[in-house]
């Protein structure tokens, strides 16, 4: 299957909303769409040839780090590598504004996103205790230094 990454755009909203239903610490429609008024926002978006939503991923940016805040992946389009491949498209765009760090923070009792951001290079750096609500979790911070080569070299 032949999948492109792209900036997300308005025209993918409805898409990427319903791939965030399926998400663990879901986001609503408006918390995505908003998304696109950040001006700090990189935001992408994984679609098919078939033009299938197959997930997204957006950071924010703040002086030379960023953090990642979202890559969500449909559920039938998990373990294909989409979340690796929007990572690595989100790296090479951060990679080429000048960023030099890469936070996030996941809940505790997610141990498939913690196994895969421990996979892409983060290390857990801290934890905020009661931080996530419904259900009731610890939000883990995790760190990963942007360096030349990291990810594949693509243009926007």
């Amino acid at each position: 299957m032949r999948v492109v990454v792209r900036r997300f755009t308005r025209d993918d909203i409805q898409a990427i909303a319903f791939i965030e239903q399926q998400s663990v610490s879901s986001w609503s429609k408006e918390q995505v769409s908003a998304e696109l008024d950040y001006d700090r926002s990189v935001s992408y978006c994984a679609v098919s040839e078939s033009g299938a939503h197959l997930g997204w991923c957006t950071a924010r940016l703040v002086g030379g780090e960023a953090e990642l805040l979202k890559i969500a992946v449909r559920n039938d389009s998990k373990r294909l590598g989409i979340g690796t491949l929007l990572f690595n498209h989100l790296v090479a765009s951060l990679h080429a504004r000048g960023v030099k760090d890469l936070f996030l923070e996941v809940r505790s009792q997610n141990i498939p996103a913690i196994h895969f951001y421990t996979r892409l290079g983060f290390q857990e750096i801290g934890r905020r205790n009661g931080y996530y609500k419904h259900p009731d979790d610890d939000g883990l911070l995790f760190k990963r230094i942007i360096e030349k080569g990291m990810g594949p070299e693509q243009g926007e």
